[in-house]
């Protein structure tokens, strides 16, 4: 009577050299009948997987005809450039230094993309004085306000400032504000009315804010109380 296959696991008969007949083809294919091999290759201590090497160098040898890479050096260099302490990957150049010279940089360029080394830069000219601390600021402000326009409630991207001037950037003269918001307050500079030097918005954009009637707007600046009304309105949760 024919014995079980003797690989741990299985119970089918024997069928040749104590294996079933499933697992003797396999053993015969990796030459492995239950004896442990290692790689054939010099200094690889990795189980033998299929003539004579392993895994890694089976598949080396199976697609470069060599269990090995061509044109490895084990010998690391340093890059060719100046003053550049990376190994060399590839013609004698680091990653950094070898796509510059692929794409037609410059190649001793300083390392960064902020200031002039920025493709988007235009001399350090801006619209606004210090406008680093416009763009922190005017960040804080309207992730304060969860990004509502502060005059008609619609998304805001933007913010206006309050006293209509162009260096004084601090949030409590930030207010967040639409793109159609903050355009009519641009062009509301330029009007000579009475409202706009004293309060720096038309009527009817205050009548709006304040959802006033213009009456209402006229009677409460006669009687000294629609500063107060504006203050109030613009006075944000922080």
């Amino acid at each position: 009577m024919k014995t079980k296959c003797k690989r741990e696991g299985c119970e089918r008969k024997h069928s040749a050299r104590g294996f079933c007949l499933s697992h003797y083809l396999i053993a015969r294919a990796r030459g492995d009948f239950g004896v442990t091999k290692k790689c054939s290759y010099r200094g690889c201590e990795n189980q033998h997987y299929a003539k004579g090497y392993c895994h890694k160098h089976y598949e080396l040898n199976r697609r470069n005809g060599r269990p090995y890479k061509k044109g490895i050096s084990k010998k690391k260099s340093k890059c060719s450039v100046n003053n550049c302490r990376k190994i060399a990957i590839i013609n004698g150049f680091c990653k950094l230094h070898y796509d510059r010279t692929r794409n037609g940089k410059d190649i001793n360029r300083p390392k960064g993309n902020s200031g002039e080394l920025n493709h988007m830069w235009k001399g350090g000219v801006a619209d606004y004085p210090n406008h680093h601390e416009l763009k922190k600021n005017r960040l804080i402000v309207l992730e304060k306000a969860n990004f509502i326009c502060q005059y008609c409630g619609r998304k805001a991207d933007r913010v206006h400032h309050r006293d209509l001037s162009r260096d004084n950037h601090s949030i409590k003269n930030l207010t967040p504000s639409c793109a159609r918001c903050n355009s009519n307050m641009r062009r509301s500079k330029t009007n000579t009315s009475k409202y706009v030097k004293i309060y720096g918005a038309r009527a009817q954009d205050i009548a709006t804010w304040l959802d006033y009637s213009p009456g209402n707007v006229s009677r409460l600046h006669k009687e000294g109380k629609l500063a107060n009304k504006i203050n109030a309105f613009f006075t944000l949760p922080y």
